[in-house]
């Protein structure tokens, strides 16, 4: 799991597989826009930095 927190300040886990197109060497940095669905699972994550 990966910890994130929103443009609010909110705490967020979210499964690392998600994030595994966007790994560096120096990790995971960026501004994403996530999109979930009715139930609240993610549908997609797109950086937009």
């Amino acid at each position: 799991m990966v910890e994130v927190k929103d443009i609010h300040g909110k705490i967020l886990w979210i499964n690392g597989r998600h994030f595994r197109p966007f790994v560096t060497r120096d990790g995971v940095k960026g501004l994403f826009k996530m999109t979930l669905d009715k139930d609240g699972k993610l549908v997609s994550l797109v950086k937009i930095e």
